[in-house]
């Protein structure tokens, strides 16, 4: 029972489930009267199910400025899946450096971000429910994404040199070695032709 004046009350709710309410007045004279209709309240404390990242995969290494961020898909059944929000950043704890924060419809389990320079970077995707719970992704020290759009450093060729004639049908091709210190170099082909 509260006082004439109150309009308001705070009652702690005790875990997830649906709640109905109703205020009643009552005068002086004992005369009651019921509001105009009753009130359907969800206390939701359950966050949505887990889910994960499916690709980029960890450690994945590209010269591609657009990636596609790819992940399962959450559930909520109490209050239910409102959307998901991709964020992909600099540092691994996304708390700076938030170069992709993009809300997206609970329907969505894919977004494509234009990236740019060479640089590595981290994702994750925050599923939330109607109530405000959220679940993040999967672990996000695996979330590496490294993007690499420089060439490797210039390097030379050793020899044979430039105009060598000889009788040999074995010849050793020897180049100077080349760095990229982003994603490192993963392999060299050698070319050898008829035509230049």
């Amino acid at each position: 029972t509260l006082a004439s004046g109150d309009t308001e009350e705070v009652v702690a709710l005790a875990g997830t489930e649906t709640w109905y309410w109703r205020v009643i007045a009552t005068d002086d004279a004992g005369n009651t009267r019921a509001a105009q209709a009753d009130s359907m309240l969800l206390v939701d404390t359950t966050p949505p199910a887990a889910f994960v990242r499916l690709s980029p995969a960890s450690g994945f290494e590209t010269s591609a400025a657009s990636i596609a961020f790819r992940w399962t898909t959450s559930s909520d059944p109490q209050s239910g899946l409102v959307s998901y929000r991709l964020q992909v950043s600099t540092a691994s704890t996304f708390d700076s450096s938030i170069f992709a924060d993009t809300t997206l419809a609970a329907a969505d389990t894919e977004e494509i971000v234009a990236l740019y320079g060479s640089e590595t970077w981290y994702w994750r995707v925050i599923a939330s429910d109607d109530a405000g719970n959220t679940t993040a992704s999967g672990p996000t020290a695996d979330s590496i994404l490294i993007v690499d759009t420089a060439a490797p450093t210039a390097f030379g060729l050793v020899s044979p040199a430039q105009g060598t004639e000889t009788s040999a049908t074995s010849v050793r091709f020897e180049w100077g070695a080349s760095s990229d210190p982003q994603s490192g170099i993963g392999s060299y082909r050698l070319l050898v032709s008829t035509a230049p």
